[in-house]
């Protein structure tokens, strides 16, 4: 039986109608999100220093995240509103 979803991992599952905001999801809420997308979860902190602290504006610029990540996050996330 496979675990059940959060309201929030299905709707980022969808692409393009939901997309998560970095500067507004908490720690929690994006370590389940990154493990659902198939990366470690302390990934999730990675990103969050990188956005709130190291003033990201893009997901490019977070050069200690493999592409792949990278690549979801474009489609999945946004920085900002």
């Amino acid at each position: 039986k496979e675990p059940k979803q959060t309201q929030l991992e299905q709707l980022s599952n969808n692409g393009e109608s939901f997309k998560v905001n970095i500067h507004t999801v908490d720690l929690g809420e994006l370590e389940t999100l990154v493990k659902a997308w198939g990366f470690p979860k302390y990934r999730a902190g990675q990103i969050i220093k990188w956005v709130r602290d190291q003033g990201a504006a893009t997901f490019d610029e977070m050069a200690n995240l493999p592409i792949p990540l990278r690549e979801v996050l474009k489609e999945r996330a946004t920085i900002g509103s």
